[in-house]
């Protein structure tokens, strides 16, 4: 009878290991199963991020080619400054019939040099007119200088 009790308890802690054999085996594929939706969740994010990294990548890019064009764009005006480009040529353009936005754009002038500029030397029948007077000339230089400002 011994060797009956004997197998019965070897048996209860045999069940006994085999059960908490199984409850750390339940939690260790939980503990699995929660490390591998955190990996997912991570490689989503980490996916984010690369794809972010690409899209910052592509703006640098694009910025610097943009301040290659506004560095060329520079040097295309430094080469129409008013220093290139003489007030002489300016009062020939005027001369021959150009405007304010044409000094502007092809001498570099300001709009107040150019304005100056087609004030004292348009050939039209007011362009003998004082630079003092021209507010006063109804159909003069001012009232065109006044509907280009508008």
């Amino acid at each position: 009878m011994e060797l009956v009790w004997l197998l019965l308890v070897v048996t209860e802690v045999l069940l006994i290991l085999v059960l908490y054999l199984n409850l750390i085996l339940h939690r260790a594929k939980r503990q699995l199963e929660e490390q591998a939706q955190q990996l997912q969740q991570l490689q989503k994010v980490f996916g984010a991020f690369c794809a972010g990294s690409v899209e910052l990548g592509n703006q640098v890019a694009q910025l610097e080619r943009r301040v290659k064009k506004l560095d060329e764009r520079q040097d295309q005006i430094d080469l129409h400054t008013p220093e290139n480009c003489a007030y002489s040529q300016a009062i020939k353009m005027v001369r021959n019939g150009a405007d304010i936005d044409q000094l502007i754009a092809n001498c570099g002038l300001s709009q107040d040099e150019a304005k100056l500029v087609y004030l004292l030397h348009n050939t039209s029948s007011t362009a003998n007119t004082p630079l003092g007077q021209a507010g006063t000339n109804k159909g003069g230089n001012q009232n065109r200088l006044n509907e280009r400002q508008e």
